[in-house]
């Protein structure tokens, strides 16, 4: 097939720790912050399948952003950023591999001004 690109599978970014891997993103630890990359991994009943699906992880990030926007006068939330030119100097020579599928929060407590507060969305209700 032309035009395709191979699944981003996991991340390996030079300069900075070696990340934690979850299904489907791979956190940096950067102090006060942490830096996600949503990679291609595809997830499914808390078991990582192959392949990846290619683009996959930048449509997360998308959708999540999204949602951020939307909320974001309503309840305070962790999001910095999802602009690869708006990270901080460290990370700029990794803006390549980003191009919407990094984003940048805020390290959160549980008990703190971002907290985590669980939601289920129900399809097909209301």
């Amino acid at each position: 097939m032309s035009g395709t690109t191979a699944a981003v599978w996991q991340t390996e970014l030079p300069g900075l720790p070696p990340p934690r891997r979850g299904k489907v993103r791979d956190v940096y630890d950067l102090g006060d912050r942490l830096l996600l990359v949503a990679t291609d991994r595809l997830s499914a009943y808390d078991h990582i399948l192959r392949p990846g699906i290619p683009g996959k992880g930048k449509i997360l990030n998308q959708l999540s952003a999204f949602w951020f926007e939307r909320v974001g006068d309503l309840v305070p939330h962790h999001l910095l950023s999802t602009d690869p030119a708006r990270f901080p100097p460290e990370l700029a020579p990794h803006a390549e591999l980003g191009a919407g599928a990094e984003v940048l929060p805020l390290r959160t407590q549980h008990d703190g001004p971002a907290a985590v507060v669980p939601v289920e969305l129900l399809e097909g209700v209301g």
